[in-house]
C-alpha cells in the first residue's frame, strides 16, 4: 500500500497526466526537414526560408547526424549573433582544457570584466544540451552572460566529445575532466568557490550535471560543490534503471512518447548512439548503491509536463527529498521539452526563464531583492532577425 507521501505523488502525476498540452504549443510549427548538409553555405538558404516562417524550426530525423549537426551549428551561430557584444563589465573569452592526449576542451569563460574592483565570486560550470551527439557552448551564452553580470560569476560552459562517435562514458568522462580543472584553477579565471560552486546543465547537460555531483560528492572533490541546476534532466531511460520504491512514478516515457521535439524514436535513437549502461552512476545518478545520497547539496530542477522525461526529474526530485537533500522544484503543465526555445512567449516560457534567475539566487544563499532591477528578464531568448539571401 502506497504511503500518504506516496499516495499524493501518485495522484500528481496522474493530475498531470490528464493535462492538456499547452494549446500555444499548437502553433509551433517542426518542419520535417531534409536539407543536405555538407557544408554550411549549402543549407543557408532553406535553414532561412523554414525560420523565416512563423514560429517554424526544422526538424530533422536524429538518423540523420550530419544534418542535425549542421543546423545547430547554424543555428548557435544565429544565437550568437543576435546576443551581439558582451553588455558592459562582462568579459568572454575560450579556455582550452587538457582533458587527454587526444582531445582538448575548449570552454567559454564568462566573468566580471578584470578590470572591475569586485572581489571574485562564485564559479558555475554549465554543460551545453544536445542529445549527447550535437551542440556547443554557445547554446549556453544567453544564460552565462546574465549570471555572471547578477551575481558576479565566473561561468565556465565546457565542450566535451559525442556521440556516437565517442559512446557513454567518454563525454560525461570529459565533463569530469573540466569540472576537476574549474574546481583547482577558479582564481585563473576570476572566481572563488567558497562564495558558492555549482554546477548545472540542461538536458542532456543536466544528465551530466547530477551524475557528476554524485561523483563529487563519493570522490570527495575540492572545493565542495554547493549546489547543482539541472533543467528537463534525462537519466532514467528504461524501468529497471529506477528505484523499486519509484517504479510505479515512472510513466511519462509511455504517456508522451509522441511529444513535441524529442518522441519515442527520437530518444530510442539518441540512447543509441549514447549507450548509456543504467547501473552506471555516471548515466544513472540513482544507481544503487547510493549511500552518500544525502550528502549530495542542494538541487534547483526544472520539469516540463508534457516531456518524455517528466518522470525522470520527478523521481530524481523526490528521491533525494526522501533522503534529505535541498530540492526546490518547479513544474511546467502541458510543455514539452525545451519548450522556452521554440515558443519563447508563453506565459510558462517567460516563467521558467525568470526561475533560472530565482533559482541560481536560491542556490546561492542570494535574496531576489538584493539583485539589479529587472532580474526577471535578465535571461530572455533573442529574437533572430532573418536576413533576404
Amino acid at each position: 500500500m502506497a504511503s500518504n507521501s506516496q499516495q499524493q505523488r501518485l495522484d500528481f502525476l496522474q493530475a498531470l497526466a490528464g493535462n492538456r498540452r499547452d494549446p500555444e504549443l499548437d502553433k509551433v510549427k517542426l518542419f520535417p526537414s531534409h536539407i543536405a548538409v555538407r557544408r554550411m553555405p549549402s543549407i543557408v538558404s532553406q535553414f532561412l526560408q523554414l525560420l523565416s516562417s512563423t514560429n517554424s524550426w526544422p526538424d530533422p530525423p536524429f538518423t540523420d547526424i550530419p544534418q542535425c549537426r549542421g543546423l545547430s551549428d547554424y543555428a548557435d551561430g544565429l544565437l550568437t549573433e543576435a546576443l551581439g557584444p558582451c553588455p558592459a563589465g562582462i568579459h568572454e573569452e575560450v579556455c582550452n582544457i587538457h582533458v587527454s592526449d587526444s582531445y582538448t576542451s575548449e570552454a567559454l569563460v564568462t566573468r566580471p570584466a578584470p578590470v572591475t574592483s569586485l572581489s571574485p565570486g562564485p564559479l558555475i560550470v554549465l554543460f551545453h544540451p544536445g542529445g549527447f551527439f550535437l551542440g556547443s557552448p554557445a547554446k549556453l551564452a544567453m544564460y552565462a552572460r546574465p549570471l555572471a553580470k547578477l551575481f558576479n560569476a565566473s561561468v565556465l560552459c565546457p565542450s566535451y566529445r559525442f556521440a556516437p562517435e565517442h559512446a557513454f562514458p567518454t563525454g560525461v568522462e570529459d565533463a569530469w575532466a573540466t569540472l576537476k580543472w574549474a574546481a583547482s584553477h577558479a582564481s585563473e579565471i576570476g572566481a572563488d568557490p567558497e562564495r558558492g560552486f555549482l554546477v548545472g546543465g540542461i538536458s542532456s547537460g543536466a544528465n551530466f550535471a547530477v551524475a557528476l555531483t554524485r561523483r563529487a560528492v563519493e570522490t570527495g572533490l575540492q572545493p565542495s560543490l554547493t549546489g547543482t541546476w539541472a533543467p528537463i534532466f534525462m537519466g532514467l531511460n528504461e524501468r529497471e534503471a529506477v528505484p523499486d520504491a519509484y517504479r510505479p512514478l515512472w510513466a511519462s516515457h509511455e504517456q508522451h512518447g509522441d511529444a513535441l521535439v524529442i518522441d519515442g524514436p527520437k530518444a530510442a535513437t539518441m540512447w543509441e548512439y549514447y549507450k548509456p549502461v543504467i547501473t552506471s552512476p555516471l548515466f544513472n545518478p540513482l544507481a544503487s548503491p547510493f549511500e552518500k545520497i544525502g550528502a549530495m547539496p542542494k538541487m534547483f530542477l526544472q520539469v516540463a509536463g508534457h516531456d518524455m522525461f517528466r518522470d525522470d526529474g520527478l523521481i530524481l526530485a523526490y528521491a533525494l527529498q526522501d533522503h534529505g537533500v535541498e530540492v526546490k522544484l518547479e513544474m511546467y503543465p502541458g510543455v514539452c521539452h525545451s519548450f522556452w526555445v521554440f515558443a519563447p512567449d508563453l506565459t510558462l516560457s517567460k516563467r521558467f526563464i525568470s526561475d533560472i534567475v530565482g533559482g541560481f539566487a536560491w542556490l546561492l544563499g542570494v535574496s531576489v531583492e538584493s539583485l539589479d532591477y529587472g532580474w526577471e528578464m535578465a535571461i530572455a531568448m533573442p529574437a533572430f532577425k532573418i536576413a533576404d539571401t
